[in-house]
């Protein structure tokens, strides 16, 4: 009985020591559950607070951005505090220690809570105590820094599908090049490229009103099939290439290329829409710009001048010094290769030169980029030097009277650095129409393109600040001062925190905003004239000038109307040209096309323009010819009715605009008008042949030669040719104009009428040191003559500067004739004409005559001329006004399209506001639905303030609602016949939207 008891005692024990085990067990397991639960509990809350870290640091970066979105137009690299310090390869967690010291600075960063100013970019301190540190750091990445995969979409025309193909291959070539910038083998590159920006790529896009199509929906799906390539690229190299990619950029949707490559034709271009993203000039990195510098050709238009040149030995001199005469001039417009930046090693080295110059000073505006352009890249070590094509340029640069020897260089390094000024500059520029000289280039984007592979050359424009879409990545965490790193949270995101409205191609300066027609004061649009002519405006180029004067016809016999003002039509009478088509078979008259670009036009905005490089054949070349005197009028009949100039004396006004300079070897034919006598009076007693109809008149010419000289010829004559080059004429023995002879028996018409011809030839010639004109720049010319005064018959004015009037007179008589009257027209068959813009003369021979040449005459004026006046009597006071109106504005409206605040209105005029000459000056009116005023704007007159020259009028981030107005006034400050021009005019508003956002960590 007792061991049965004791064991029943052990078993009690046991059965006690179990349950006190288990319930030990537990209790240490329900311990151990809840300190893991609260320890989860607290890892959640830590989770949590490091999200809304995130957040908030993603908060404080919107803000930021909004602020300096409002401020300015520009980035400074050296100021700056958002951008991220590091390359855009180093992760936020490798930066963490630089980004965060924890000694107090200044005013580099805002904390949230208390406003301590951190040495902190783009951070802000959420607590901090002994033992934690929480906080939040960003990575912002301006994405205008990166290449869009998304970038050069074909825009439709029309409702038609763009050609899609051209712009894939552009944007493949930059990706490759920019691979290879990176690091990749030509091969991986190759594949890169290939993959992300597939050539075939066709969208359906033919409604521009819809958002633009999207090669890749995210960067994150490029990125993993990059990562599924299996390239040979290490890692580092690979993500620094994604790096500098995105599918989120501002893409501008104004921008253009060429279309209809034809290199055999020197045609004037068209163009089509293409969307490119801009890259900021001002934070992209070198291995960015290099990509999209590499390979940048051109195939420009230049002037083949060839010039024979002799002293005319027969013909004296003036006072001022020898006369010179071209035997022959052989000016021919050809396309050359301009192979701009063709390797790495150019690219990079031009990359280089703009981070070196931005980190002195930043790009503000495309006047700050041009003078880079034109004044930090040096010929021959950044850009090419071809000396063939420089001799081609201006073949004879020692020639007698040449004063620019070095023109040749000019010109060709003028082509190459305006090549870089045309790709960058987002504004289209069309130099084909003559424009003025500030707004002239020897390159635009219509000359983009390979001379050999017909492939458009051009990449993609400069933007000098952020075009609002940012990549912003945001660590928020906590940390503890004995186990470091708590808990992080990481959330990425692309944002946009503006729109931007835009004003830059004719179309849009003259479109009416809702019911807010634009208002041009002495102004207008350029290229296409929008005078009454039923032409649409251009959607690819534009800007707006100043109007040119015009002049009253008051007492003139003729005064044209190539150019009225803008509520006019121009007038362009009915010309004759046309009457010589038996001697060249081309010759055309000029006319009014069917719009800017029609081959057959010959109006521009500021008068008639002929140019070698408006055809492909100069054959083709067109001037304007009427009729010089009314049917009828005979020898000695200085009437002025129904006559379009002046026979016996007169005075001949006109304003010009060369496209090249004076000194360029290229001639250029300004007027001429040969008066002819259709019944010349002979007397059989002196041997005279009757009925030599049309045999007897006078010529003039003004031309400007070879040789840079301007030159006014006028000549009697009394024998030519007929169209089969037979002499035809009434003097071949005797007087030829009956000059002072005992007995003549012309003596009482003579007297009565008041004419005769002292000397058969008579020349003003204007050296090329007094002359000196720059292309593309306004001058007046006024010539007078007089039979009536034979010791002042012939007198230039240029500018309202009288010159020399010294006059040669050339004696033509040949061997057998000694009278120095005597004068034979070397030309055939006469017409009764006043040329403008040009002349042709058909020549019988090289021997004799104003012209040396063996073959026929034909002059075009290589430039534009307008403002054509002509009057009865010499010496005519012509008042020299401004070519320019002065009291010239401009008006237009933006249109608020939602809920926002303003940002700054920035816009893009030559020259330099800085250089103290023609500019422009802008304000701007904010006004609400109603049209009331809520607030206004005005440009500063201080450099260093923001918005001088429009590189960013802060507008105090007003707020407006939809159907809100900003209307901005332009200003035309002209220097003389120097104006200004307006190329575009941007209004930024502030608009937060969120593109993307994810939390990744």
């Amino acid at each position: 009985m007792l061991l049965s008891s004791k064991k029943h005692k052990a078993i009690a024990l046991m059965t006690t020591i179990g349950v006190l085990l288990v319930l030990s067990t537990t209790a240490v397991t329900f311990t151990r559950l809840s300190l893991m639960e609260r320890k989860s509990s607290q890892n959640y809350a830590d989770k949590v607070a490091t999200r809304l870290y995130a957040f908030a640091g993603l908060d404080h970066a919107i803000a930021v951005l909004v602020a300096e979105s409002s401020q300015r137009g520009f980035n400074d690299i050296e100021d700056t505090p958002w951008r991220f310090p590091h390359d855009e390869s180093v992760d936020i967690r490798e930066a963490i220690s630089e980004n965060f010291p924890l000694d107090v600075g200044e005013e580099t960063g805002v904390s949230l809570e208390d406003g301590t100013a951190l040495t902190i970019r783009y951070s802000g301190l959420l607590k901090e105590d002994d033992f934690t540190l929480d906080s939040y750091s960003l990575k912002i990445i301006d994405t205008s820094t990166q290449i869009n995969l998304n970038s050069h979409i074909a825009l439709p025309q029309s409702g038609t599908i763009g050609n899609q193909q051209p712009s894939n291959i552009t944007l493949n070539t930059i990706v490759r090049n920019l691979a290879i910038n990176c690091g990749f083998t030509g091969i991986d590159a190759t594949t890169v490229a290939d993959t992300l920006i597939d050539i075939n790529f066709s969208p359906l896009y033919n409604d521009i009103t819809q958002p633009l199509p999207r090669r890749w929906a995210s960067l994150d799906d490029a990125v993993a099939v990059i990562n599924s390539l299996g390239l040979a690229v290490n890692e580092d190299d690979k993500q620094r290439f994604i790096d500098r990619i995105t599918t989120e950029s501002w893409i501008d949707d104004r921008t253009s290329r060429i279309v209809n490559i034809d290199p055999s034709t020197n045609a004037i271009p068209t163009f089509t829409g293409e969307a490119r993203s801009p890259i900021n000039i001002n934070l992209a990195s070198k291995e960015v710009l290099s990509s999209i510098l590499q390979g940048l050709q051109a195939a420009p238009v230049m002037i083949d001048n060839s010039a024979i040149v002799r002293q005319t030995s027969n013909e004296g001199s003036v006072s001022s010094g020898d006369i010179f005469d071209e035997t022959n001039i052989e000016s021919l417009p050809v396309r050359i290769v301009l192979d701009l930046i063709p390797d790495k090693a150019t690219a990079d080295a031009i990359a280089d030169r703009i981070i070196q110059f931005r980190a002195i000073q930043p790009f503000t505006n495309w006047n700050s980029f041009y003078k880079f352009v034109d004044g930090q890249l040096n010929i021959g070590v950044e850009l090419p030097l071809d000396s063939d094509i420089i001799a081609r340029l201006h073949p004879n640069p020692g020639s007698p009277e040449i004063t620019d020897s070095n023109l040749g260089t000019q010109i060709w390094e003028e082509m190459c650095r305006d090549a870089l000024k045309a790709n960058f500059n987002p504004n289209n520029v069309d130099s084909n129409f003559n424009p003025n000289n500030n707004a002239f280039l020897r390159v635009t984007k219509g000359d983009l393109f390979s001379n050999t592979t017909l492939e458009s050359s051009h990449t993609t424009e400069f933007s000098f600040s952020s075009m609002g879409i940012y990549e912003i990545t945001s660590l928020g965490q906590m940390a503890h001062s004995e186990v470091g790193i708590v808990a992080q949270t990481i959330v990425e995101s692309n944002v946009s925190v503006m729109e931007i409205l835009q004003h830059t191609t004719q179309q849009d300066f003259e479109i009416t905003t809702t019911t807010t027609p634009p208002t041009f004061t002495s102004t207008t649009s350029y290229p296409g004239v929008i005078k009454n002519l039923g032409w649409d405006p251009e959607e690819h180029v534009g800007r707006v000038e100043p109007e040119v004067r015009s002049t009253s016809p008051g007492g003139s016999l003729f005064s044209s109307g190539f150019s009225p003002s803008r509520a006019g039509t121009p007038d362009l009478p009915d010309s004759n040209s046309q009457r010589f088509l038996s001697f060249p078979g081309v010759l055309q008259d000029m006319n009014i096309g069917t719009s800017i670009r029609d081959p057959q036009n010959n109006i521009v905005n500021d008068g008639i323009l002929s140019d070698l490089r408006q055809v492909s054949d100069p054959t083709q070349l067109r001037f304007h010819s009427i009729p010089a005197m009314p049917s009828g009028v005979e020898r000695g009949e200085n009437t002025t009715a129904g006559s379009q100039i002046s026979y016996y004396q007169g005075t001949l006004e006109f304003w010009v605009k060369l496209t090249e300079s004076s000194n360029a070897q290229m001639g250029c034919g300004l007027a001429s008008a040969t008066f002819i006598n259709p019944n010349p009076p002979f007397n059989p007693e002196e041997g005279d042949l009757p009925n030599q109809a049309n045999s007897e008149g006078v010529q003039f010419y003004i031309f400007k030669n070879t040789l840079g000289e301007l030159r006014f010829s006028r000549l009697y004559f009394c024998i030519t040719f007929d169209d089969n080059e037979n002499p035809i004429g009434t003097h071949f023995t005797t007087n030829a104009d009956g000059w002072d002879i005992p007995g003549d028996v012309w003596q009482g018409q003579r007297l009565l009428n008041g004419f005769r011809f002292p000397i058969p030839r008579q020349d003003v010639v204007v050296r090329a040191n007094d002359l000196n004109w720059e292309a593309h720049t306004w001058h007046q010319v006024v010539v007078s003559w007089s039979n009536i005064n034979p010791n002042n018959p012939l007198q230039v004015t240029i500018d309202g500067e009288q010159k020399e009037t010294a006059i040669q007179n050339i004696d033509f008589t040949p061997e057998t004739l000694d009278d120095p009257e005597y004068c034979l027209l070397n030309e055939r068959a006469p017409r009764d004409c006043f040329n403008i813009g040009g002349f042709f003369r058909p020549q019988v021979d090289a021997a004799r005559g104003l012209f040396k040449f063996s073959n026929n005459v034909h002059f075009s004026a290589n430039g534009t001329i307008s403002n054509v006046r002509t009057f009865a009597n010499p010496g005519t006071v012509v008042e020299l006004n401004n070519r320019f109106e002065n009291a010239a504005r401009y008006t237009h409206t933006f249109v608020i399209p939602r809920k926002s605040s303003l940002g700054t209105l920035r816009w893009s005029a030559y020259p330099d506001k800085r250089d103290g000459g023609a500019n422009i000056s802008v304000s701007s009116i904010i006004k609400d639905a109603t049209g009331s005023t809520i607030a206004n704007f005005t440009e500063p007159t201080v450099d260093t303030e923001p918005g001088f020259d429009g590189n960013g009028l802060p507008m105090s981030n007003t707020g407006v609602d939809e159907n809100f107005s900003v209307e901005y006034t332009v200003d035309f400050n002209n220097n003389g016949n120097d104006v200004p021009v307006l190329d575009d005019v941007q209004l930024r508003i502030i608009r937060i939207v969120y593109l993307d956002i994810k939390e990744v960590l």
